[in-house]
């Protein structure tokens, strides 16, 4: 057991000092994500669902957070932000099928995924809590492509969605607390009884 522990945290060590190498290598090639509403459906308890099929047109894997977006028409910022049960790859010239809960007004909207490269340095997002606060910070700030669709309600006529946004994601972690003894800011308050 205590030598799979030392293989876990030697492979974490290992990891943390090559990630100045993976940092500065130069991308493959650019992300390309189309994301189409392709139709509503019902669940089985009667909600509404839309339906999108997002396709990976470019040539490297990406990763879907779990975390998307709704943007109502006209409102600068997202009416809403929502999460799928887990993230999920897609490599090159793949596509997948994604059914979230439809929004129940009557304003056109749109959904946003996010995505990122799929390399070691997304990886590390992944790690239990217990190793990913020996991970700098630096390592964890990642790029995020927001996958945009077309707008659900809109005539055929209004402007075409963009397709795709680019910001900068940082997952933060803080170290675990570490234990320290409790000491008296000051010693003449009470001193100690003999």
């Amino acid at each position: 057991m205590l030598v799979i522990a030392g293989c876990a945290v030697a492979a974490v060590l290992i990891s943390v000092a090559c990630i100045p190498f993976w940092s500065h290598r130069p991308p493959l090639s650019p992300i390309k994500i189309t994301t189409v509403f392709s139709g509503f459906t019902n669940a089985t308890t009667g909600i509404r669902l839309a339906r999108f099929r997002v396709s990976n047109q470019g040539g490297v894997t990406v990763y879907r957070w779990p975390t998307y977006s709704i943007e109502e028409y006209g409102r600068v910022s997202p009416s809403y932000l929502a999460s799928l049960r887990r993230g999920d790859s897609l490599a090159p010239a793949q596509s997948r099928i994604y059914v979230i809960p439809a929004p129940t007004n009557a304003a056109p909207w749109r959904v946003v995924f996010n995505f990122s490269r799929e390399t070691w340095r997304r990886k590390l997002a992944g790690l239990p809590p217990a190793f990913r606060w020996v991970v700098p910070s630096s390592a964890l700030a990642l790029p995020v492509d927001e996958a945009i669709s077309d707008w659900v309600g809109l005539e055929a006529s209004s402007p075409p969605a963009a397709g795709e946004r680019q910001r900068l994601a940082t997952i933060i972690m803080r170290p675990p607390p570490m234990f320290q003894p409790q000491t008296n800011p000051n010693p003449n308050t009470n001193p100690p009884k003999k």
